[in-house]
């Protein structure tokens, strides 16, 4: 379900295309199925000095008493304007529907044509049919080390912690009883009060803790660990004291008591001592793509940010040309699914997007001039090669502009194809040109020879 925010204009421009001849209403939605009677509803509708509602469907005159049964669904719109399109329709008044229409529902408005068929518009990015709304779009959305953009589920890190089965359970050989569950044991057995409630879990499901775990059922196996169906267990504790306690519990697996307590405790040793059994795995809710649900939802051109900065340099230049050439001008900057077409860019998101993308394609082709093409945008800079590093910087240093400064180069061209060699040297020329002095360390004979002065020093290394 494609999901956009719209402005008045865009609104008004879409009614107007509408058929010459025909009818509609301006509604504004108040209650979507919704059971109650809503009397406090139709007397705001009063205040508000209109006199017709449309209700399940049917135009209501406001004044009359309205009845609705309280255990039934309901939705009730205003009737804000009836128009027809026309040669000569008022623009203005449409718009001032729609704006009235909006200011009652905090932002969607619904036209109704005949046969039943309605068109709904927001200002904001939301679904109105699923009831869902969004955020507003801004960088931070983008960014998994803002709490705004990060996915809720692992912070914003891709992984999290775990229990982890076979650190729990290490060694299959031993029975439950000899200590089988690490987390659970004490001293190389289990501990009295997990024994307890392991004895009543054994004796429900007719399995003995001096079986080794390996020659458990899966179906037990599956229940010690997870608990998957909630079993209730009931017995008797002998504590410390010699007291007897009586219990009655849910059975909770062992891997959903290590992370229950691991998110619970405030003790930094209890963590430490619970992280011997967890392990590192990727997060279910983003797959490990670090952001939140709404961030991924945003597309451009089919794809989210994700998919565009696994792209190669290479790659992505192509990409972004595909956008900005004038015959395939197709883009979807909207909440949407992979079902949703792509769409035609409006005048208003040309002017928007071309000083964008003249930017983003400037960048890239500095990459690309330095024989970085092969780099995937998400590249982390810590597996980069000194060379490559340092190629990086000498693209962002000719992007910004500057005139008059020293740049002292270590070997750029380590890690360089010999084949790119011509693209490096055309970089340091570049930057040359601009007014700035290139002093760089080198042993590369194709760079060397390119260079306007050569300092020779040695033989042998310095002092220092």
């Amino acid at each position: 379900q494609l999901v956009e925010s719209q402005t008045i204009q865009q609104i008004v421009d879409s009614i107007l295309k509408l058929p010459m001849g025909t009818k509609f209403l301006v509604l504004a939605p108040l209650v979507r199925r919704r059971k109650g009677e809503h009397k406090e509803v139709f007397e705001m509708i009063r205040k508000n000095g209109y006199v017709r509602v449309r209700v399940n469907g049917k135009q209501i005159d406001v004044a009359k008493d309205i009845y609705l049964d309280k255990q039934k669904w309901h939705s009730i719109e205003v009737i804000v304007d009836r128009l027809v399109i026309e040669e000569d329709v008022d623009h203005s008044r449409i718009a001032d529907s729609v704006d009235n229409a909006m200011a009652l529902t905090g932002g969607v408005v619904e036209v109704g044509l005949s046969g039943g068929r309605d068109i709904v518009y927001s200002d904001k990015f939301a679904c109105v049919p699923c009831g869902v709304s969004f955020e507003e779009i801004e960088p931070r959305t983008f960014s998994f080390n803002n709490p705004h953009g990060a996915c809720k589920a692992c912070a914003g890190l891709g992984y999290r912690l775990e229990a982890d089965p076979e650190l729990v359970i290490p060694n299959t050989d031993l029975s439950i009883y000899e200590g089988a569950i690490r987390p659970w044991s004490r001293n190389g057995s289990l501990s009295s009060w997990h024994f307890s409630i392991m004895r009543s879990l054994s004796a429900y499901m007719g399995f003995s803790l001096d079986e080794p775990i390996k020659n458990l059922k899966p179906e037990v196996l599956e229940l010690v660990l997870y608990a998957s169906n909630k079993l209730s267990v009931s017995g008797t504790h002998i504590n410390q004291k010699g007291k007897q306690i009586k219990f009655s519990k849910m059975f909770e697996g062992v891997v959903s008591n290590v992370e229950r307590r691991y998110n619970e405790t405030d003790s930094m040793y209890s963590r430490h001592e619970l992280q011997r059994y967890m392990a590192s795995k990727e997060c279910h809710s983003c797959k490990g793509n670090r952001l939140k649900r709404e961030a991924l939802s945003v597309k451009v051109k089919g794809s989210n940010i994700i998919q565009i900065t696994d792209m190669s340099v290479k790659s992505a230049l192509k990409w972004i040309d595909e956008i900005a050439s004038p015959a395939n001008r197709k883009i979807s900057g909207s909440l949407t699914d992979d079902k949703t077409e792509n769409k035609n860019l409006t005048e208003r998101e040309k002017i928007i997007a071309n000083q964008i993308l003249m930017e983003i394609k400037s960048r890239l082709e500095f990459m690309v001039d330095i024989g970085l093409d092969y780099l995937t945008l998400n590249r982390t800079s810590a597996t980069l090669s000194g060379g490559e590093a340092q190629r990086i910087r000498l693209a962002t240093q000719i992007g910004s502009g500057l005139t008059g400064v020293l740049y002292v180069c270590d070997e750029p061209s380590v890690g360089l194809h010999p084949a790119d060699d011509d693209k490096l040297i055309g970089t340091l020329k570049k930057l040359r040109n601009l007014g700035n002095t290139v002093l760089i360390v080198e042993h590369d004979e194709t760079i060397m020879r390119s260079a306007d002065h050569i300092i020779d020093l040695g033989p042998g290394a310095g002092e220092h």
